[in-house]
């Protein structure tokens, strides 16, 4: 566990970045500002200049990470508008009747087309690999061949409501229980509780997809080298020499290769306990399409980030806001313990089941993704393949041009009116009316269903913490069980209250930048006294579907 707490937030790589990268690149683009004027075409959205020409809006997205959409938001309040970064384009998106707009253009407005470029970029794919990769990634021969077209959909088969999401959910949850059980036994006991939270959940997250050979499993350093990789992802994707700039980032991400290139040479994959869904994905890239063993071990490292970049906080955050509010607490713990079974006659076996949690706990589910609102406001990025025009629902439309990008701007949408007047706070209720909606249409509720408010008006594109449209998260349902698993073990079996604040417990802040492609994560770790629950002392947890 040492050194957790380095890894927090991304302030030493991105400081470092700041006053080489920016300083050199801002006094290159303002001498050379005559040769990066775009025309405006005025069908175009509106555009918002900035202060500082060409580089102004560049330099403040990495300053401020997607606060400063919050902050254009404020001053200038459009749905649609236009910054000018560099020589390109870039369309924002802040309403969910345009994200609707950009979704129904999804054949001109390409993910994919992204996704290689940060195959390449920040997972260092070789040339022969992205020509693999780009083959027909945005189905341009009219068929769904292809590396990322097949990977998409096996990964909407394995991952909606089945049997082998079932394996998967069980897996974790069985992977992520002697450390609950060992949890106070013995009285009170400290931890430090995202680092306690951020091991153990990465631990038995990758156990679970990965097997009993995965890296993070055989080797301690990998996990904390993992979130160094990470919390270095945008300088390593845009910094000149990114082994000086962003060196810390730059060996961490080394080690987490090194590691999984050693998983697959030695075929690790086929050990019992490897879900399908990796092994799925060797006979995508390594069988069907020769992608070498090296490359196919470097896009892996990719499916951590998938599996627990956004998983780990948001459980953070969700047992963070529940245990923060007693009432909360003591009507969240009415609905688990309706889903715990006592297997045992001394009551000493205790199981929950995980299907219940997902189809009998309204308010659990509505916290949850109240959770996912405030702290996964993860922006989604597309390329305009070739100028097109949208139109959104009240018959306005603009025109797209080629090569530019457009973002739409989840966290700006999570902050707007709909939502109510106290959109910017944590309200567990807010999606209650959604969620018996969803109970009486279908027997697992789908975690990114549309937002309905009070008065039953639908939302159809304003709840993004999932992505939308063609580009829906598929592991939405693995998430919503590990994470609400997660939480009841803790919310039945234990109490919790700061070491700092007795007889309570006070969420830490967020870190300062936020990044638009991640949950937030706490600013500082939080040390937690944990005891057991009276009438729970000496349970043992375990998990049914």
């Amino acid at each position: 566990m040492e050194g957790l707490e380095r890894t927090v937030g991304y302030a030493p790589e991105l400081n470092l970045y700041h006053f080489i990268t920016l300083g050199v690149a801002a006094l290159a683009l303002a001498y050379l500002q005559p040769l990066f004027s775009v025309p405006k075409d005025r069908r175009e959205p509106p555009l918002l200049h900035s202060s500082i020409p060409v580089i102004g809006h560049l330099l403040h997205l990495i300053k401020h990470g997607s606060d400063y959409l919050l902050e254009l938001e404020r001053h200038y309040h459009q749905s649609i508008y236009m910054l000018i970064i560099g020589k390109g384009r870039m369309y924002v998106v802040t309403s969910p009747e345009w994200a609707q707009a950009i979704h129904k253009s999804h054949k001109s407005l390409r993910f994919n087309t992204i996704v290689c470029q940060a195959m390449k970029n920040v997972f260092l794919m070789d040339e022969p690999a992205m020509e693999l990769i780009e083959h027909n990634a945005n189905g341009e021969d009219g068929t769904r061949s292809g590396i990322l077209l097949e990977m998409h959909d096996m990964l909407g088969s394995v991952l909606a409501p089945s049997q082998d999401l079932d394996d998967m959910n069980r897996s974790i949850l069985s992977e992520v229980l002697p450390a609950i059980n060992g949890l106070a036994k013995n009285g009170t006991q400290q931890i430090q509780l995202w680092g306690w939270l951020r091991y153990r959940f990465s631990v038995a997250s990758t156990t679970a997809i990965w097997g009993p050979k995965n890296p993070f499993l055989l080797y301690p350093d990998v996990e904390p080298a993992f979130w160094e990789f990470e919390a270095a992802v945008l300088p390593l994707s845009m910094a000149p020499l990114p082994c000086l700039l962003a060196r810390k980032g730059y060996k961490a991400r080394q080690r987490v290769f090194n590691a999984f290139e050693e998983y697959f040479e030695n075929s690790s994959y086929k050990e019992p306990g490897t879900s399908q869904l990796v092994r799925n994905r060797v006979v995508i890239n390594l069988e069907r399409h020769g992608l070498s063993k090296k490359m196919h071990a470097f896009g892996e490292v990719s499916m951590v980030f998938a599996v627990i970049v956004n998983t780990v906080p948001v459980a953070f955050w969700l047992m963070s806001y529940i245990f923060a509010d007693k009432d909360l607490l003591a009507e969240i713990r009415m609905e688990v313990d309706a889903c715990i079974s006592t297997p045992s006659a001394d009551g000493s076996k205790r199981s929950i089941n995980a299907t219940k949690l997902r189809t009998s706990c309204p308010l659990l589910t509505s916290a949850l993704r109240e959770t996912l609102r405030i702290t996964a406001s993860v922006n989604v990025n597309r390329q305009v393949h070739e100028d097109v025009t949208v139109t959104n629902s009240a018959g306005e439309s603009y025109l797209l041009k080629k090569d530019s990008i457009v973002q739409i701007a989840s966290n700006v949408i999570h902050q707007k009116e709909l939502w109510g007047s106290d959109a910017d706070q944590f309200s567990p209720r807010r999606f209650m009316q959604g969620s018996e909606k969803q109970q009486s249409e279908s027997k697992i509720p789908d975690p990114a269903a549309p937002f309905r408010d009070a008065q039953g008006k639908v939302y159809s594109a304003a709840f993004r913490s999932f992505g939308g449209g063609n580009n829906v998260c598929p592991g939405r349902f693995f998430a919503q069980t590990e994470i609400s698993g997660l939480v009841a073990l803790f919310v039945a079996g234990f109490e919790m209250e700061g070491a700092e604040t007795p007889g309570g417990y006070t969420s830490p802040p967020f870190e300062t930048f936020k990044s638009s492609l991640a949950v937030v994560k706490p600013r500082k770790d939080v040390d937690v006294k944990i005891r057991r629950r009276s009438g729970f002392e000496n349970a043992e947890w375990a998990f049914e579907m």
